[in-house]
């Protein structure tokens, strides 16, 4: 056959609508303010990996970030900056991880990365690399960020996402009262006091 009008509009209008259905995902998935995925896409693909990595007995590490006393920089410099710098601090985590790593905005002052294939020892030197580029920059008016930084890995120290997210924020908990500015591996020992 010969292509019929018909088949020509048929054609066309289903590119319109992959189209259109390509935005509404990446509406739904991504952070307007960062362009990262966000917290519902970050549940969802962590559940994923976590399967694959068991899958093919692989590693998987979550690292999650906390912009260490953000309200009070947004109060300072009003939200607009605050949004740039969390922009910023977005770009910086982005060229820090691999390109297979699955980096999200998950909250106001927070971030998270799924690094596949990765067990916490990888998961450390990406977090070295993210602290080394906020120590070099300054964001506007001079302002440094640090951020208080937890890693739980599959299956190591969680047997499922749910876990690895709860083992995560013990972590990212200890170092925020202890001190700030600083990477914690999950360690039972540490995370028994979570509740405290």
């Amino acid at each position: 056959g010969a292509t019929t009008p018909l088949s020509l509009f048929l054609f066309s209008l289903s590119t319109v609508v992959a189209a259109e259905n390509g935005r509404l995902f990446h509406r739904a998935a991504t952070d307007a303010i960062t362009g990262l995925f966000n917290l519902r896409f970050m549940h969802a693909r962590l559940g994923i990996e976590i399967s694959v990595a068991r899958r093919y007995g692989e590693q998987l590490s979550l690292v999650v970030l906390d912009i260490d006393d953000f309200e009070r920089v947004n109060d300072l410099h009003r939200h607009p900056a605050g949004d740039e710098m969390l922009r910023e601090f977005g770009a910086i985590l982005k060229s820090s991880c691999r390109d297979s790593d699955i980096v999200c905005r998950i909250g106001g002052d927070e971030f998270a990365a799924i690094l596949p294939d990765a067990g916490s020892l990888e998961a450390l030197k990406v977090c070295s690399r993210i602290q080394q580029h906020l120590e070099r920059m300054r964001f506007r008016e001079g302002v440094r960020l640090t951020a208080s930084i937890g890693i739980s890995a599959y299956p190591d120290h969680a047997a499922d996402a749910d876990e690895l997210a709860r083992f995560d924020q013990g972590a990212r908990y200890w170092v925020k009262r202890h001190g700030k500015d600083h990477v914690l591996v999950y360690d039972p020992a540490v995370g028994a006091g979570v509740d405290d």
